[in-house]
């Protein structure tokens, strides 16, 4: 005679490091992170794809119209960004490309913000 399961077994989740951006910045500086494409985002190390080939060729035309429109020396490509206050802690973002709000040269110490 066959049986049920009624019961099914415990999920077992098991606890997740949340990564402030103070310990992904150490993690990166003492070489932990040497020749890995990751990037922080919400406390997590998220691996970054590589890039196909239609990806690369619309980034290409991408950059070289936002240059047209805002200049060199305003579109930055896989560059970090600040985001808002509250989210730094536990972010730190690399988009393909930005356009800066002013000139490269007003970021020499900081990262640029939305």
């Amino acid at each position: 005679m066959p049986t049920a399961i009624i019961e099914l077994p415990a999920k077992l989740d098991p606890p997740r490091k949340r990564w402030t951006r103070s310990e992904y910045e150490e993690l990166s500086s003492c070489g932990s992170l040497d020749h890995e494409r990751l990037e922080l985002v919400e406390g997590e190390l998220i691996d970054k794809t590589s890039k196909n080939r239609p990806h690369v060729n619309s980034l290409n035309l991408l950059q070289g119209w936002l240059i047209g429109v805002f200049g060199l020396r305003r579109v930055n490509p896989e560059a970090p960004i600040d985001v808002a206050p509250e989210d730094n802690p536990s972010n730190e973002l690399v988009p393909d490309l930005i356009v800066l709000k002013r000139d490269q040269s007003h970021f020499t110490k900081e990262e640029p913000r939305p």
